[in-house]
């Protein structure tokens, strides 16, 4: 059933031929600069977006009006309704009178018509926070909202490619007490108060992250150390540190030790396998001599074995 609210209204017409005819003076004759066309076609911001309950992405009414002053200037645009209010009866939602509350409107830019598109918004009589008068100003903006599309503002809000992308990335659906379908919300928004988890399905998969090792082994001979002294202002006394460097990179230690180690290798012509933190002073955290790789089975082998063990020994 449908019911119509008379309003009278003063329309534009001309007589053509005797015949009484609506004008919609301006039509297709708006002139629109680069810049007003940059502003409206300018690609919506993630922060901008919204998702109702049902799963439908929407921007508020307030950045399309904001978008409009920003290309045109206030008062440069407005909206003239055509016709009345018409409220749609529908049957019960959760024990109230639910309906439905229409309006076309014409949208005027600089006194030219730019497009025209049928409001709605949901009207509940038994809501004690929704009056009448709410519901038709829902019904303006939203006609706002669709004769948007004609000039070129949030058209990602009508693009399914978008739509379905951004909910698998910035929502999330979750059941709540007492209703048997899931409902809609940001991610990074409140939960709501009656929340009840996540519905059963496929579990979000995260993409792999890379492992970051705590420690990186280097095979390598050190070819230079130098002892750094680090004053102590506090009145202590001096720590030192040393810095090992190949022919690569430069790594650090306190422990003299490893510096020992280090040239024992590098006296005896052998290699070491260097352990060290991934950090960004290479902190070294163990030095461990490799055996020579020679042919014991020739002459030449063996005397390189042997000449390596009387440098390792001091011989």
């Amino acid at each position: 059933m449908t019911e119509e609210i008379a309003i009278t209204e003063e329309k534009e017409v001309s007589v053509l031929g005797g015949i009484a005819i609506e004008q919609y003076g301006g039509i297709s004759v708006l002139a629109v600069t680069e810049k007003q066309s940059e502003i409206l076609i300018k690609p919506v911001e993630i922060s901008e977006i919204d998702i109702k309950p049902t799963g439908e992405i929407y921007m508020c009414h307030i950045q399309y009006r904001r978008r409009l002053n920003a290309a045109f200037g206030i008062g440069q645009w407005a909206l003239k309704p055509i016709g009345g209010f018409i409220k749609t009866q529908k049957s019960n939602y959760g024990g109230k009178t639910q309906q439905t509350v229409c309006r076309e409107y014409a949208m005027y830019i600089s006194g030219k018509f730019a497009a025209s598109a049928i409001g709605e918004a949901t009207y509940i009589e038994e809501n004690m926070q929704m009056t009448w008068s709410d519901a038709c100003e829902a019904t303006k903006s939203n006609a706002i909202m669709r004769c948007c599309k004609d000039i070129g503002i949030g058209l990602e809000m009508w693009d399914r490619k978008f739509t379905e992308q951004f909910k698998k990335e910035h929502c999330v659906c979750v059941f709540r007490k007492g209703s048997p379908k899931p409902h809609w919300r940001l991610k990074d928004s409140e939960p709501f108060h009656d929340e009840a988890g996540k519905p059963a399905g496929k579990p979000e998969t995260r993409p792999p992250q890379a492992v970051v090792p705590k420690t990186i082994p280097v095979k390598t001979s050190i070819v230079s150390a130098v002892k750094e002294v680090i004053k102590n202002n506090t009145g202590g006394p001096d720590a030192y540190l040393y810095r090992m460097s190949d022919k690569v990179a430069t790594y650090t230690t306190d422990r003299e030790e490893f510096k020992a180690l280090a040239k024992t290798a590098k006296d005896a012509g052998l290699m070491i396998l260097l352990t060290h933190k991934n950090d960004i002073a290479k902190t070294i955290v163990d030095i461990e001599i490799l055996e020579p790789d020679l042919d014991i089975n020739s002459p030449a082998g063996l005397a390189g074995l042997q000449e390596a063990s009387d440098a390792l020994t001091g011989a």
